[in-house]
């Protein structure tokens, strides 16, 4: 596994699957959520998956209010992978380096 830089913490709030687009996470973002984009990592439970796109809720982008909510659509996910998981639960979003 290649070293990678967080760059943001995620707040988790829900998933569910979108029929022919896949796995979504919601939640929010502690800082900046322009800066999460695809390509990035979400570290869950030890396990790195890719976020394939990041959906913004009601943001102001003039603004620098935070937490900001967000939708991320994630590579690989399943929901065997956060059965375990609670609301309010933290994952990091990471860069490779």
């Amino acid at each position: 596994m290649n070293p990678a830089t967080v760059i943001e913490i995620f707040t988790y709030q829900e998933y569910f699957h979108i029929v022919g687009r896949g796995p979504v996470i919601t939640g929010h973002v502690e800082g900046n959520a322009r800066k999460v984009r695809p390509g990035m990592l979400i570290n869950i439970n030890g396990s790195r998956f890719t976020i394939l796109g990041v959906e913004r809720f009601a943001v102001d982008f003039g603004s620098t209010r935070s937490p900001q909510p967000v939708g991320l659509l994630v590579r690989g996910l399943k929901k065997k992978h956060i059965e375990n998981l609670s609301e309010g639960d933290e994952f990091s979003i990471l860069v490779e380096k």
